[in-house]
């Protein structure tokens, strides 16, 4: 995933903030769920 990410970010070299905010926001999204998982195991 985070080869496609790169990947969009080098082809888009004016969208590189917008990337690394959705990145970001993935990123807690998927802390989140890990943390959502984790409290019902």
């Amino acid at each position: 995933m985070d080869r496609i990410l790169k990947n969009q970010v080098i082809d888009l070299p004016a969208d590189i903030e917008n990337a690394s905010q959705r990145k970001l926001v993935s990123t807690i999204s998927n802390l989140r769920i890990l943390f959502f998982k984790k409290s019902f195991m």
